[in-house]
């Protein structure tokens, strides 16, 4: 798993959220904060994306609510990055919650075949 290595024991783990529904934006927060995950959240295609996704330890990617442009961004930077890429198709908060409740036993990261062009 990712999460060990450069980050230090107590310190929050980050999690980037690309996609999701506007309004729902301050609920996804407070799930990850009360779980004591560092959150960041991308709706829009914005420069600041690569940044926020490259140190990211984890992405969770809600493709129902996405642009493909920001799709292939988040999966190429999972691959480039060694970065584990959770896709969930609903961008539903409980869709959020089951997705982060398996973190501590996910597979391996996203590979090169499993990106579309």
């Amino acid at each position: 798993m990712r999460f060990v290595g450069h980050k230090h024991p107590g310190e929050s783990k980050s999690v980037a959220v690309v996609g999701g529904i506007m309004t729902l934006q301050p609920q996804y927060r407070r799930v990850l904060e009360e779980r004591n995950l560092d959150p960041r959240i991308f709706n829009r295609d914005t420069a600041g994306i690569w940044g926020g996704l490259e140190g990211a330890d984890v992405i969770i990617l809600f493709s129902g609510t996405v642009s493909h442009g920001m799709a292939i961004k988040a999966r190429k930077t999972a691959i480039s990055c060694g970065i584990p890429l959770i896709t969930v198709r609903r961008s539903s908060v409980s869709a959020l919650k089951k997705s982060i409740s398996g973190l501590s036993i996910f597979s391996l990261p996203v590979t090169d075949d499993e990106v579309r062009h």
